[in-house]
């Protein structure tokens, strides 16, 4: 497994994308841990949204932001 949390920058990413989500798809956040190499939460969305889209959204943007990053430092 790779440590790509272990950048500073890509876990504030990660934590603006959070709020993102909450302010504008619907998530509600209850609890968050981001490890080394993968993220855990307690989470729902809110009533007329699924969480699976919510999810399945923001683990698409981060892969694409974060392989971007990478892509420009090397």
């Amino acid at each position: 497994m790779v440590d790509i949390f272990s950048r500073a920058s890509y876990r504030d990413f990660i934590i603006a994308s959070f709020d993102f989500c909450r302010k504008n798809k619907g998530l509600e956040l209850y609890a968050y841990v981001i490890m080394s190499n993968h993220i855990h939460l307690i989470a729902r969305a809110k009533e007329c949204y699924i969480l699976s889209d919510i999810i399945r959204d923001f683990k698409k943007f981060i892969a694409k932001e974060i392989l971007n990053e990478i892509q420009i430092g090397i």
